[in-house]
């Protein structure tokens, strides 16, 4: 899908534009925190956490080269059970301890 497309999705999927134990952001703030994260061209992926009606989740945004010359697919990811949930926060967690 496209980052538009992308974008709007996981904000309206989101309580009131929840992310990361923040509330309210608006669409722009979604927009430009994605931004700033995906400024250097080679990162491929963003955990970040999404509140839902069920509660706090972890999501991973992804974006794909379609040719070696464009990022032209984006999707993502989250959860279906809480033990996937476990293992996405896992990886985050090995990350931010450099493992």
């Amino acid at each position: 899908m496209t980052l538009r497309e992308m974008i709007k999705q996981v904000y309206y999927l989101s309580v009131n534009g929840n992310f990361n134990h923040e509330s309210g952001w608006s669409l722009s703030k979604f927009k430009r925190y994605l931004a700033e994260k995906f400024k250097d061209d080679n990162r491929e992926t963003v955990i970040m956490e999404i509140e839902l009606p069920d509660g706090w989740w972890f999501m991973e945004i992804k974006r794909m080269k379609i040719n070696s010359y464009h990022w032209d697919c984006w999707d993502y990811y989250i959860p279906e059970s809480r033990e996937d949930n476990d293992r996405l926060r896992n990886i985050l967690l090995n990350i931010s301890r450099g493992a």
